[in-house]
């Protein structure tokens, strides 16, 4: 039986989906268009995982579990992960982040270890930045504007609002769909180099770990329900300097195993911790 609606509530949901498509995207972003999506992995799903993807380990999905539901607001993010060439106009108009000035509190003595003398070598320009701690990605996106995105937000995106397994669709990953261990390229690769996801967004699989806002928690069970709405966004960088302990990286890297490119796997990351693998994108709210 089709089911009809009062047209007042067609006419609001069609001038507040106007609203927002007409939004002036900010330059290197996608608008991802919210809803609701059922987060995470149900724990009568963890069985059927292990045999798809070999492995014996089933706390490794366990953390993304039970599912729940959670309703994503829409919002921008940014089309690729943040540069080289992006963090270098940062730390040029904020000198408290450069090499020399940073603090030892925000990093672990590997902050932009990659750069020679405090420059990045040429072929690594449109590579994405590595070897940054949270909170130079919160410094980042702040003065861009932004802030890092939610979990949520960041799956939902990677799922197309939980309609697909990875940022591509349900076929398993390939050589020619993400920068992963199956790939053999064995270290960062510039950005945009794979096809795009439905909604433009490039190397949500792959590549480098991306951080996310959120605390770490070791399961959906051990606190609060994750949701946009329930995460701090941490705009005043005055609140988010201070902070310590893991947070959660979404994405996986080029040493990646096939499971971990799925758009509701998790893992976490020392807040302070600058490696070679973890880097970020920015994420904007519609106001």
């Amino acid at each position: 039986m089709l089911r009809r609606y009062p047209l007042a509530l067609v006419l609001a949901t069609a001038l507040a989906t106007c609203s927002v498509e007409n939004r002036e995207k900010p330059a290197g972003m996608v608008l991802i268009r919210g809803g609701e999506m059922l987060m995470g992995i149900g724990p009568q799903q963890i069985e059927s995982l292990l045999a798809r993807y070999n492995v014996s380990r089933s706390e490794l999905f366990e953390v993304a579990s039970p599912a729940f539901l959670v309703n994503v607001a829409s919002f921008f993010l940014d089309r690729t992960e943040v540069t080289n060439a992006d963090f270098v106009a940062f730390v040029e108009a904020n000198s408290d982040w450069n090499i020399d000035n940073i603090t030892g509190e925000l990093h672990n003595g590997d902050y932009l270890a990659h750069w020679i003398q405090g420059q990045v070598p040429p072929a690594l320009v449109n590579h994405p930045v590595t070897n940054v701690s949270w909170p130079a990605a919160m410094a980042y996106c702040s003065w861009k504007g932004g802030r890092l995105p939610a979990e949520a937000e960041w799956e939902f995106a990677a799922r197309g609002g939980g309609v697909r397994d990875y940022p591509w669709g349900n076929e398993e990953p390939a050589q020619t769909r993400a920068n992963y261990s199956g790939s053999g390229f064995g270290e960062p690769a510039a950005v945009g180099s794979y096809a795009a996801s439905p909604e433009g967004l490039h190397d949500l699989a792959g590549n480098v770990w991306e951080y996310c806002a959120d605390p770490w928690r070791d399961s959906y069970s051990s606190g609060e329900p994750t949701a946009p709405g329930q995460v701090r966004v941490w705009l005043n960088t005055g609140e988010f300097l201070g902070v310590q302990g893991r947070r959660v990286i979404r994405g996986a890297s080029y040493g990646g195993a096939a499971f971990q490119l799925r758009g509701d796997y998790r893992d976490s990351h020392p807040a302070t911790g600058a490696v070679a693998h973890v880097g970020f994108r920015c994420a904007r709210t519609i106001e």
